[in-house]
């Protein structure tokens, strides 16, 4: 579940970027990859469930 939530997630800040206004297209790239990067970043360490244990 948590696999198909994630890209789902980093979807919706693509078409977020997408459809606002005076949005440059670079940043529908920029966007997402900035979520990610971020999520990666500040992803818990250690944490039981992001290795399948729980």
């Amino acid at each position: 579940m948590r696999f198909a939530l994630e890209p789902a997630a980093l979807v919706c800040f693509g078409i977020w970027s997408w459809v606002t206004p005076s949005a440059p297209l670079r940043y529908v790239v920029a966007v997402p990859v900035d979520v990610a990067v971020l999520w990666g970043v500040f992803a818990t360490p250690a944490d039981a469930s992001r290795s399948g244990g729980r």
